[in-house]
């Protein structure tokens, strides 16, 4: 085998490998903020057709 080819492998994937930790870093800081928009999921927010009626009942306001 030829060490050198080897070598320039291995610098390639940890440049690959930095460039993509990088990305990761970019889009962590970039979605800071919308974090609970982001990990928020319809099937933990859905409500049963029960507690959307005590929600919405207007009958009780008025």
């Amino acid at each position: 085998m030829n060490f050198k080819k080897m070598t320039m492998l291995h610098k390639s994937h940890r440049f690959e490998a930095r460039a993509v930790m990088e990305e990761l870093v970019k889009f962590t800081w970039l979605t800071r903020d919308v974090s609970p928009y982001l990990v928020s999921r319809y099937s933990e927010r859905k409500e049963t057709a029960e507690e959307l009626s005590k929600r919405v009942n207007l009958s009780k306001a008025t």
